[in-house]
């Protein structure tokens, strides 16, 4: 492979951009409904059985919420693809998550329509990382989730 860039995926090693080239505020935004499929797809991944996730009468009866809840971890979940296209494809950074924190604000359920956004709101030079704030948004325009995340970004071959 000498004189090539090794590829993986779609993307060629090597043909990255460095941390001085990533403007605060850019963004990535994703689209997903929530059907019961996915939900009962990572129940059974889990293993996970706690009523208030796979049963609606229970939910129904014994919480405010009325009928089952999307895991919240399943929703945060969906922060991953809008990062993975804001790094790699639009501003074509190599980014490894350091941290990330996240706010739940308000239940998801099957059939919702969520807008999942990520956005750099700063550059961290000095440690090249990039922080990048996170909201999720129901489609009756309710924030869902809020968040933040350290990304470091690997600095380009032969830098």
């Amino acid at each position: 492979m000498e004189g090539q860039s090794a590829t993986h995926g779609q993307y060629r090693l090597g043909q990255f951009k460095a941390i001085d080239q990533i403007p605060v505020g850019a963004s990535q935004s994703y689209v997903h409904t929530f059907t019961d499929e996915d939900l009962d797809r990572f129940i059974n991944t889990l293993v996970s059985d706690a009523p208030v996730h796979v049963d609606d009468e229970w939910t129904r009866k014994e919480t405010k919420f009325g009928r089952r809840v999307v895991h919240g971890v399943l929703t945060a979940a969906l922060v991953s693809r809008p990062l993975t296209a804001l790094l790699f494809e639009k501003l074509q950074v190599n980014g490894i998550i350091h941290t990330t924190r996240q706010k739940f604000i308000r239940p998801v359920y099957t059939g919702d329509t969520l807008t999942v956004t990520v956005t750099v709101a700063e550059i961290l030079k000095d440690k090249n990382r990039i922080r990048c704030s996170t909201e999720i948004k129901n489609d009756r325009e309710e924030v869902v989730l809020v968040g933040e995340l350290e990304e470091y970004i690997v600095p380009p071959s032969g830098t």
